[in-house]
């Protein structure tokens, strides 16, 4: 069966089926697949039926022809890879055990795509508040602090659920930073930088669970 790519929004889009291009118009610019030549999807007579329906009376006339195929994916390439992260960025970031969470990180972004996958983190299932601490994910351990108040539930979600996320989480936070870090200076070495932004807080997350089981003993004892 024929696939066909999309030219819209000034990028190549698909590959799509025949019957999955009921959004296209007469002037829409399509690409049969195997070739290399655009054209208004009015130009191909086995979609005559599919686009009759979308005349626009007095439309203007189709922009100039995109650029090939092959060339519209070297682009699409190119600003996938500026915003893929860098080796060297997300050792200075992570600082302790970066080979670890790297070959996690590798699991969630796949051709410059996020995805989420399910992976197994071990010290956020057995000291999961001090962890999100010791990785300055502070608004998670917070947010993991107040959860855990909520009876059975609170206990699912910390156990079973933050576990297997922990991983992910983890990896979009390092990606958010470190990408905000290089939008600053692009080509500059900002390995001390990362270093600070990320790295752990190791006095933080043994001082916090500390001072909360010294109130938790005077509140209740």
């Amino acid at each position: 069966m024929e696939r066909w790519w999309v030219w819209e929004n000034n990028e190549a889009k698909g590959p799509f089926e025949a019957g999955q291009l009921d959004f296209v118009r007469e002037d829409t610019m399509l690409c049969r697949e195997g070739t290399e030549e655009w054209k208004t999807a009015a130009s191909f007579s086995e979609l005559a039926d599919l686009v009759s329906s979308r005349t626009v009376p007095g439309s203007k006339p189709p922009p100039p022809p995109p650029p090939t195929l092959s060339q519209a994916q070297s682009v699409d390439q190119a600003v996938q890879t500026t915003t893929l992260l860098k080796e060297e960025d997300v050792k200075s970031f992570i600082g302790d055990n970066h080979a670890v969470y790297m070959r996690k990180f590798r699991k969630f972004n796949i051709s410059g795509i996020d995805t989420f996958a399910a992976t197994w983190h071990w010290p956020a299932f057995f000291v999961g508040f001090p962890w999100t601490l010791y990785r300055k994910l502070y608004l998670w351990a917070l947010g993991g602090l107040l959860v855990a108040c909520i009876p059975v539930i609170g206990l699912i979600l910390v156990v079973l659920i933050w576990p297997i996320c922990a991983n992910y989480v983890y990896y979009r936070h390092a990606r958010r930073k470190i990408l905000e870090a290089r939008s600053v200076q692009p080509t500059a070495d900002i390995s001390a930088a990362l270093s600070r932004i990320g790295g752990t807080n190791i006095w933080l997350a043994i001082l916090a669970p500390l001072v909360l089981l010294i109130a938790y003993i005077f509140t209740f004892a």
